[in-house]
């Protein structure tokens, strides 16, 4: 049985228009591409209360939660500590992630940063999941049957530390094959139509359906 994910990106930046959401998107296509379902994919903004309430029901649904933003030292940073919350944990100090962020920004000719102490501060039995390119550090956190990655928001960091540590630690199968038909001057029903008994057994596999395009220049594929 496949696992059931579902992928959170957090932000008042994105839910305002201010920056293009494309993590969600590129997560999504990295785990159909590794033989891995995405169930659900939600933008919330950085607020407490709502990412507690979120937090609570994604533990109760899904058995894998990949969360991304709200992980650095500024105040609009929540992420955490709504886990925190969410989840009722008891947390630890450990001083060996707050002085590896010291190293890092020593190597950048940066002075030590009081918000980032915060970094250290972990739900107690969290594993850690490194950041090879920025400062804020990634927690994988189990919760019952389910588990919370937190990734960083910044695209670069989250897709080195999610190709490195997260999707192995998803045992992903690897996709048996990708196959996209295309078709010209037809409408949707039409392409259903004529595919119908094909269709209904590869919707019961979850495979997607048709989809309209305008051609290559609306950024999808031409064709229905």
């Amino acid at each position: 049985m496949k696992k059931r994910i579902e992928i959170i990106t957090i932000g008042d930046e994105v839910l305002r228009g201010e920056t293009q959401e494309n993590n969600g998107a590129w997560l999504s296509r990295s785990l159909i591409g590794a033989g891995l379902d995405v169930w659900k994919i939600t933008a919330l903004p950085d607020d407490m209360d709502i990412l507690i309430e979120e937090f609570r029901q994604t533990a109760r649904r899904s058995e894998t939660a990949i969360v991304t933003g709200g992980l650095g030292p500024t105040v609009d940073d929540l992420t955490k500590e709504a886990l925190i919350r969410a989840l009722g944990a008891k947390t630890e100090f450990r001083g060996e992630i707050a002085a590896g962020v010291a190293e890092r920004l020593k190597a950048r000719g940066r002075e030590w940063i009081p918000g980032y102490r915060d970094q250290g501060r972990v739900p107690v039995g969290a594993d850690i999941i490194e950041n090879p390119v920025g400062l804020a550090v990634g927690l994988r956190v189990r919760a019952g049957s389910c588990t919370f990655h937190l990734l960083p928001g910044v695209p670069v960091e989250m897709r080195a530390m999610f190709s490195r540590s997260v999707l192995p630690a998803l045992g992903a199968p690897g996709a048996d094959s990708f196959v996209r038909m295309r078709t010209f001057g037809l409408i949707e029903t039409e392409v259903e139509d004529a595919l119908r008994v094909l269709w209904e057994k590869l919707q019961r596999e979850g495979v997607s359906g048709p989809r309209a395009s305008a051609g290559p220049s609306d950024g999808g594929p031409a064709g229905a």
